[in-house]
């Protein structure tokens, strides 16, 4: 069973022995640790071990004097720095933990006071306390003196908002989601709006994610909770509804039609994302994907033909000396799809062999070939993602018109948080 221990900064000044008494007598600590300074140490730490009816050798004490280099006692981050390591070696010396600790930051200089509060916030200490009451002359009236506590955690909260937001818009959902969770955990009766935006986080990063996988349901059910539960802040600081109901119709097409210009932008706005992250591969593959639907997306909306089973009929003349006797329906690979729409002088095919030329396509094709997700060793090099990216751009201008091209790619963009409207 953790031990509970109590940390307090020990000033110079009259009835701070009772306030630091009523403080200890409420939480009844295993352990306590004074921070003094030596005048404090000196004329004020025997009068509150004799308040207490402690010596100074007692078990349940231990004292922490600060540095001489400390005279003047106004460098707070020397002082915290000294608190924390002290806050440390005793949680291990006495089997504690952050989570039972108390600190006390009643008595002692402004810069103590502030060097232990910040000292307790980075350590997860869960209860800072200070002892107020009636005043006579800046000191508490003894025999008035009442706690008023706080609770870390809930300041830490919103740190982890903040974070949570911003890892949201790093594109990084799966741990947005994570943060968004934890902090489901932490109640904030005093802020409740800070509940409302941490549930407005937990459904974006949700939906987000689901999108970034390309599972288009789940991402739909999230997007409508969206628009559903939290309309209001959604609206102000994520998306409003107009580009919130666009973007749903953009995913029901694609959940609706394996076939559609709306997947292969997907395909390239994914790519991106993980080229943004520097995951090279997984971008290459995604880039080499979108280059073989967009063969099949043509061929479909063209021809009315599958390149999963092609007619052998179909086949030009000088296509079908690999297909056996009597079949009647095959499979094109990436590099026969292409020819195939070129054969049939379609645009896109034609423009496709023009790239092969221009910018070395094959090789960047073969790069995908080569790399550890596919079939060989190599490592991605980023040119090839940039030729992939040129292609595709062309590719799908010739094919489907610049404005209907960059309008559907708009669609995949992902929103982000304007962080400090939902701070506020």
């Amino acid at each position: 069973m953790h031990k509970r221990l109590m940390f307090f900064t020990i000033g110079i000044g009259a009835t701070v022995e009772d306030s630091i008494a009523l403080a200890i007598q409420n939480y009844r600590p295993d352990h306590v640790v004074f921070f003094t300074t030596d005048g404090s140490r000196e004329k004020v730490l025997p009068l509150v071990l004799a308040k207490l009816g402690w010596s100074l050798d007692s078990q349940t004490l231990f004292t922490v004097p600060t540095p001489a280099e400390f005279e003047d006692f106004d460098d707070v981050e020397l002082l915290h720095i000294v608190y924390l390591r002290a806050m440390g070696q005793a949680f291990v010396a006495h089997n504690a933990s952050s989570a039972d600790a108390v600190v006390d930051f009643t008595s002692g200089t402004k810069a103590m006071s502030a060097a232990l509060f910040s000292a307790a916030y980075e350590a997860g200490v869960e209860i800072i306390n200070y002892v107020t009451g009636e005043r006579s002359q800046g000191r508490v009236i003894s025999g008035t003196g009442r706690m008023v506590t706080t609770r870390p955690r809930r300041l830490r909260a919103r740190d982890s908002l903040r974070e949570g937001l911003r890892l949201f818009n790093t594109g990084d959902y799966l741990a947005a989601l994570h943060a968004a969770n934890e902090l489901a955990k932490v109640a904030t009766p005093n802020l409740p709006h800070q509940g409302e935006t941490r549930a407005l986080l937990q459904t974006a990063s949700a939906a987000f994610l689901a999108w970034d996988r390309f599972q288009i349901a789940e991402a739909l059910e999230h997007l409508n909770a969206l628009g559903t539960e939290h309309t209001e802040l959604s609206g102000k600081a994520l998306m409003g509804k107009k580009p919130r109901e666009e973007r749903k119709a953009h995913l029901y097409k694609i959940k609706n039609s394996p076939l559609c210009l709306e997947r292969l932008a997907e395909l390239v706005a994914n790519a991106k994302r993980r080229d943004k992250h520097g995951n090279y591969d997984d971008a290459l593959a995604r880039l080499y994907r979108a280059i073989e639907y967009m063969a099949q997306l043509r061929l479909f909306e063209q021809f009315g033909l599958s390149t999963g089973e092609f007619p052998v009929d179909e086949l030009p003349e000088s296509m079908n000396k690999h297909v056996e006797s009597g079949q009647q329906r095959c499979q094109l690979a990436l590099q026969d799809s292409w020819k195939v729409l070129a054969l049939r002088g379609d645009l896109c095919g034609q423009k496709f062999y023009e790239l092969q030329e221009r910018i070395k396509l094959l090789k960047a094709l073969n790069a995908r070939n080569n790399s550890i997700l596919a079939h060989g060793f190599e490592p991605i090099d980023p040119v090839n993602l940039a030729v992939l990216r040129e292609a595709i751009e062309e590719l799908a201008i010739v094919g489907w018109g610049e404005e209907r091209w960059h309008a559907t790619l708009e669609l995949c963009q992902f929103p982000k948080f304007k962080i400090d409207r939902m701070m506020e």
